[in-house]
């Protein structure tokens, strides 16, 4: 199961840099790291997910912030 979540990612991130690298020569580095950043994000939030802390398990964080 860890292999293949880790495969999925690796191939995910791939195809996108395939997109980013297309763009390269007309982004500045600043455009480009934000890119390279956003790719890894996202990618990493749809293949792995997030892990709920504590308090948004137990909902914490609504009872304080309405």
């Amino acid at each position: 199961m860890l292999i293949e979540v880790a495969e999925k990612f690796e191939l995910e991130v791939k195809n996108r840099f395939d997109t980013i690298a297309v763009l390269q020569e007309e982004e500045t580095p600043d455009e480009l790291w934000q890119a390279t950043k956003t790719v890894l994000l996202d990618t990493a939030k749809e293949i792995v997910g997030c892990k709920k802390t504590l308090r948004e398990k137990h909902g914490y964080l609504m009872e304080r912030f309405p």
